[in-house]
């Protein structure tokens, strides 16, 4: 194919076949292939103004799928701000071992009740034995109450 055939193609065309050579071929060296200058070749390639040349993938694109990844973005960052609390309290809770308490739980003003709880005996002696394991400073009664918290918190509608 030369010159004045690539020319003649129909844009979305015209970039598939440019596609197909970028696989094996820089965009230089396809410029020169068409014996144009590669800033007049570039132009060329964008000249309908729907493609851009991508660096990260190394082909032309079309240019809606860049904005449609640009509000993908945007939507992600403004995620990451509104949950900026949380992700930074479970990025703290994933690099340290450390049981973070809610201070309802160990606070002084509390006001403290016995309750009797059926539960499964198996599941018990797995919790007190994880308990006197990972947390041997803490009191099984703080930890219930945590657990408790955790579960509202992840589970609230």
């Amino acid at each position: 194919m030369d010159k004045e055939q690539l020319l003649t193609l129909a844009p979305s065309k015209r970039i598939e076949e440019v596609n197909r050579l970028l696989k094996n071929h820089t965009l230089k060296e396809i410029a020169t292939m068409y014996n144009f200058a590669y800033s007049t070749f570039t132009t060329e390639m964008r000249s309908d103004g729907k493609y851009h040349y991508s660096k990260k993938s190394k082909q032309y694109v079309a240019v809606a799928l860049k904005e449609d990844n640009e509000e993908k973005e945007l939507e992600i960052f403004d995620f990451i701000k509104e949950n900026r609390h949380t992700l930074q309290r479970l990025i703290e809770m994933a690099n340290s071992r450390n049981l973070l308490l809610d201070e309802r739980v160990y606070s002084k003003t509390a006001t403290y009740e016995n309750k009797s709880i059926k539960m499964n005996k198996q599941i018990y002696s797995e919790f007190a034995k994880f308990c006197d394991t990972n947390y041997p400073h803490l009191k099984v009664q703080d930890l219930v109450a945590q657990s408790l918290m955790d579960f509202m918190e992840r589970y609230k509608r």
